[in-house]
Formats: structure tokens, C-alpha cells, sequence
């Protein structure tokens, strides 16, 4: 099996003065995570509030044509065209764990990479949002874009040029609420035991309880 790994990529700092303000783009492991902050380790264990940071779950393993990886052993040539904390679409893959990507035309190797599975992290190629719905076209086309006049979509329907424009940004307030809730579930306990629930839980008639509780409820 894959070994898994979570990395908070450093997005913004919304706090002046905050140990990450110089750090945009960088990476950093993982130790902890709650609905507030994401703990990085960085010469010693410092928190990253979760508005700020961009979790990432990775694979080390090789890619595969479609997948999306994070660069995180980059070799620091001059001139080098990416560096760690970047996110490639994969184009080709070799049987050695070899890629080429979208983004430029260096092959990357299979030590410098580890591919990308969580769906929290957003698509870099994604237009900035908030999106709305413009004038419609002559054509009779929807036109949806950016509040600065980008086009970013064309539609006939109505109701779905709604659906696009709103899920720039729902989306990725969707995936924010369910990170939390599987927070709140996880710190949850068993009705029988009192362990916490943990990511592996079941319920029988409505009441929550451990695998094992729930095994043995059921016979």
C-alpha cells in the first residue's frame, strides 16, 4: 500500500506578523489538523490557520496520465522551471515513475513528485472567483465570467449558467464544511464503549457506535 502523507501549502497570511507571511507557495508536513489550524513542521512545530493553508493528502507513488502531482524534492538547478510546493498535471508517464507535464516541458522524475488524492485541493487552472452571470449574447449564449469581465464559460441553458457561476464558489465551501463535519464525527464516541469514533464508525437504529460496538450490536 501507498504511503500517505498531508502537507498544508501556505496560501495567504491574514494575520500581520504571522510566521508563514514570507513563506507563499512553500510546503510543509502535516502533524495535526482541526477545523481551526493545520499543524507544520518547519524547524519545530508551528500552526497554520486552516483559511490560510491548503491542505494536500499525497501518495508516494508512481503517477499515472490524468493525476495531478505535488513537487516535493524539486533539484534546485539554475533555471529550473519548477520547485516544491508546485502542482503538475501529469501528460505522460513512463514505466519507471518518469512523467512530462502540462506546465512545462522538463521531465520530472519519480523522487521528485508524490501524486496528489485528496478533491480539497482546488484546480490552479480554475478562474479567481466570484463568478456571475453577464449579458447574454446575441447567439442567445449565457455568458458567465469573472466580476472584472473575464469570460470563463458559455451556455444556452439559464439554469445551468446559475449552477456554473454559483459553483466557483460553492464548491470549494462544500468541501470546507465536509472537512469539518468529519471533525466533529471523528471526536464523536461510542454509545457503548466511549472511544472516540474515529474515521471507522457505524450506527444501528440512529445510535452511533465503534466498528467493533456495532458488530457486536448487530448479533
Amino acid at each position: 500500500m501507498a504511503e500517505t502523507k498531508k502537507y498544508v501549502r501556505i496560501k495567504k497570511a491574514s494575520i500581520e506578523g504571522a510566521w508563514y507571511a514570507d513563506k507563499l507557495g512553500q510546503i510543509f508536513e502535516v502533524y495535526y489538523e482541526n477545523s481551526v489550524a493545520l499543524g507544520a513542521v518547519c524547524y519545530g512545530y508551528y500552526s497554520v490557520l486552516r483559511e490560510d493553508g491548503e491542505l494536500i493528502i499525497t501518495e508516494k507513488r508512481p503517477a499515472k496520465v490524468g493525476e495531478r502531482v505535488l513537487i516535493t524534492g524539486a533539484y534546485a538547478y539554475t533555471g529550473c522551471p519548477y520547485k516544491n510546493g508546485d502542482i503538475n498535471n501529469v501528460k505522460t508517464a513512463d514505466e519507471y515513475g518518469h512523467i512530462l507535464v502540462e506546465e512545462h516541458s522538463v521531465s520530472l522524475l519519480r523522487r521528485e513528485y508524490e501524486v496528489i488524492v485528496n478533491n480539497e485541493v482546488e484546480n490552479e487552472e480554475a478562474t479567481e472567483g466570484p463568478w456571475r452571470i453577464g449579458k447574454q449574447s446575441p447567439n442567445g449564449l449565457n455568458n458567465i465570467g469573472t466580476i472584472g469581465g473575464l469570460l470563463t464559460a458559455q451556455t444556452t441553458d439559464e439554469e445551468d449558467a446559475n449552477f456554473i457561476a454559483n459553483a466557483r464558489q460553492d464548491i470549494p465551501s462544500l468541501l470546507d464544511h465536509i472537512t469539518f463535519l468529519n471533525e466533529v464525527i471523528s471526536n464523536c464516541r461510542c454509545a457503548e464503549c466511549g472511544d472516540e469514533l474515529g474515521e471507522d464508525w457505524a450506527t444501528n437504529s440512529g445510535v452511533a457506535f465503534c466498528n467493533y460496538c456495532a458488530g457486536l450490536n448487530s448479533l
